[in-house]
């Protein structure tokens, strides 16, 4: 059984401010978090069934996972620019995936809460409202890829829980505001994580791949007016819709996803 990791920062326990989140007196501290909480996963994965684990560092450069202390059993995907960005990989044949450390969609109530880049405001497929944990679900449902778990602050575990149904969530911090945030102690977010993993896994035959019925019709505003007539002017088939959103359509869910990541 093969089970595919896509792992960001923004949603780990003790992160609550952009700062800890790039380069600078934090971030190493950030890098240690962010990669036990993935440790915590693959060996609930393991635990539950798993033979192969697959983790694809998707947060910013995409080099922050401490590979040296990584569950040996786990191979990782690191460095950015890649095809399928956050979901790299998942097109692999896998069973199932986990998303670690998400976060809220932009201009919801979550820590740090965005939708890939700081320039976007919002983002909408088919009249749904998605964060990064929606679109990349959606994505791996193009594979026949089941979401199956996801952890960040209570807020990123209700809007999974809303958009994907019965998916196996775990909370490692409340939010109070976009920067503030109580984390559960470490130790039992490990444990946590790693049991909810493992009882996923086990039960993966419980969970469907999602998918939202084609053609698929995307709009997406931006925080700058600017990159709205960038966007229609360079890219085919968008166009602008009002000074801030842009639309896109098409019959392939992957054409509209990649539309996005040259836009985000």
């Amino acid at each position: 059984m093969k089970i595919y990791i896509s792992a960001d920062m923004e949603g780990i326990a003790g992160i609550v401010h952009g700062d800890q989140t790039e380069e600078g007196p934090e971030f190493m501290q950030s890098r240690k978090l962010m990669t036990e909480e993935v440790n915590a996963a693959i060996r609930g994965a393991f635990s539950g069934g798993a033979t192969e684990v697959l983790v694809n560092d998707s947060h910013n450069t995409m080099r922050n996972i401490i590979i040296e202390d990584l569950d040996h059993r786990a191979s990782l995907i690191s460095g950015n620019k890649k095809p399928l960005s956050m979901m790299e990989g998942v097109d692999m044949g896998f069973d199932g995936v986990i998303l670690v450390g998400y976060h809220a969609r932009a201009g919801a109530p979550g820590v740090i809460s965005h939708t890939y880049s700081g320039i976007i405001r919002s983002l909408k497929i088919n009249g749904y409202e998605l964060g990064e944990a929606g679109l990349n679900g959606l994505v791996a449902g193009c594979f026949n890829v089941p979401l199956i778990m996801a952890t960040g602050d209570d807020k990123l575990c209700e809007e999974v829980r809303a958009f994907f149904g019965e998916v196996e969530t775990v909370a490692v911090k409340r939010y109070i505001t976009r920067s503030a945030a109580q984390s559960r102690p470490l130790k039992e977010v490990y444990k946590d994580i790693e049991a909810t993993a493992k009882k996923a896994v086990k039960g993966i035959k419980n969970f469907k791949p999602k998918r939202l019925e084609g053609p698929y019709a995307m709009e997406v505003a931006f925080q700058n007016i600017i990159l709205t007539d960038m966007a229609a002017a360079r890219i085919p088939g968008v166009k602008a819709i009002d000074s801030s959103t842009i639309s896109f359509n098409s019959t392939e869910f992957l054409d509209v996803f990649k539309v996005f990541l040259n836009i985000s």
